[in-house]
């Protein structure tokens, strides 16, 4: 037949079968989705929707008066909206994410399956909250700055092995998550007064000239050597993994993490509750006592530590005497105390015998005397992380 006709009805584009769809309940319409192109006639199969959006069967040629009967025995899923696959990928690809808040990481139970799905819905919300309802220019400019600057594609996460993994799908997610990181980016230049500051050329640069002048006078003080790392153009990070809809102090140039790899960031404040109760070790005011006797703050990191390492050597000590080794003694260790359990295998596992905090006085003091914050005072205890 050919040409384009028009139709009573809503018609789209199906990206299962390459057909045109009519959907027979316009309630069911999926805003998230494009239809690109005028519907045009086909002699090919068409599909048609029902109102979750399953096909319900094919038929070839001119539409028919039963359209809307006849599900198929196993409906092919359809096709996914843009945040979806969007949200998809970006768990695949960087992890779990959150929202800004940190409440949950863009996960729900079905209603009906009771399996973990996307909750792409609250996804949408916050995605549109955060960019003004402006999301899909600000998508266009982040991926257009990544073609024009392909070395920012280097700078910006999923780490290599990400990439790895997801040969063919980690630039789309990391495209998204840029566009996530400039809003933040532009935000906070906006909040500290800075106009017409180009978001590429920031993370090219790396550290500020500020916070290398300040990194400089710990390095005169301390005299000793330590690794600073961190620039890291990102969103904050929480318990669910990246949280979309902040911007990390690292992707401003204003923090550095010290010997990341002898110093931990322990996520959970139910962890570090944990570690202080095993450890024997009180709570303090921590964010008052970094600003008034930092060297309490630095003993009382010091003191949990030690305990943590000595509960965790005390109770292999007595796997080994119940004859417990390897996985059997971990298990054993678990079992003996909740509050090791609750620190967690793997944390122990890492951290138990080197301890989680290395770091000599005389570096936190040169760090507090040139005006960093210690992220030991976060809820989410970052013992290698200083910010001015």
């Amino acid at each position: 037949m050919g040409g384009c006709i028009h139709y009573a009805g809503v018609l789209g584009y199906s990206d299962v079968t390459g057909h045109f769809a009519r959907r027979i309940w316009p309630d069911a319409w999926d805003p998230g989705r494009r239809w690109p192109g005028a519907p045009c006639w086909t002699e090919e199969d068409v599909d048609v929707f029902d109102p979750l959006g399953r096909v319900c069967r094919r038929t070839p040629g001119v539409w028919g008066m039963n359209d809307e009967a006849g599900y198929a025995a196993n409906p092919p899923p359809p096709p996914k909206s843009d945040a979806a696959r969007e949200l998809e990928l970006l768990r695949k690809v960087y992890g779990s994410v959150t929202g800004a808040r940190n409440h949950n990481a863009y996960r729900h139970k079905d209603p009906v399956t009771k399996k973990l799905v996307d909750n792409v819905d609250e996804y949408v919300m916050d995605r549109t909250t955060y960019f003004g309802g402006e999301y899909e220019s600000f998508r266009a400019e982040a991926l257009a700055e990544l073609q024009e600057k392909p070395v920012l594609r280097k700078l910006i996460e999923p780490p290599p092995a990400a990439r790895t993994k997801h040969p063919d799908l980690w630039e789309e997610a990391q495209t998204t998550f840029y566009a996530w990181v400039r809003r933040g980016m532009l935000l906070a230049f906006e909040k500290a007064g800075k106009k017409d500051v180009s978001v590429p050329a920031t993370i090219l640069g790396g550290m500020t000239e500020d916070l290398k002048k300040q990194l400089a006078k710990v390095r005169a003080q301390y005299k000793g050597d330590f690794k600073a790392g961190g620039f890291n153009p990102r969103p904050m990070k929480g318990k669910g993994g990246y949280r979309l809809g902040t911007i990390s102090e690292h992707a401003l140039g204003l923090a550095v993490d010290i010997d990341h790899e002898k110093n931990a960031h322990i996520e959970l404040a139910s962890r570090w509750n944990a570690i202080l109760s095993v450890a024997g070790v009180a709570t303090i005011n921590r964010e008052a006592t970094w600003k008034t006797k930092p060297r309490d703050l630095y003993d009382h990191v010091k003191a949990a530590n030690d305990g943590f390492v000595k509960a965790v050597a005390d109770g292999f000590k007595k796997a080994a005497t119940e004859k417990k080794a390897g996985k059997e003694a971990m298990a054993f260790l678990l079992a003996s105390d909740p509050r090791l359990k609750t620190i967690g295998e793997g944390f122990i596992s890492k951290w138990g015998t080197p301890g989680f905090f290395n770091m000599d006085w005389e570096l936190v003091k040169a760090f507090h005397d040139a005006g960093f914050r210690w992220g030991a005072v976060f809820g989410t205890v970052d013992i290698h992380h200083f910010e001015m």
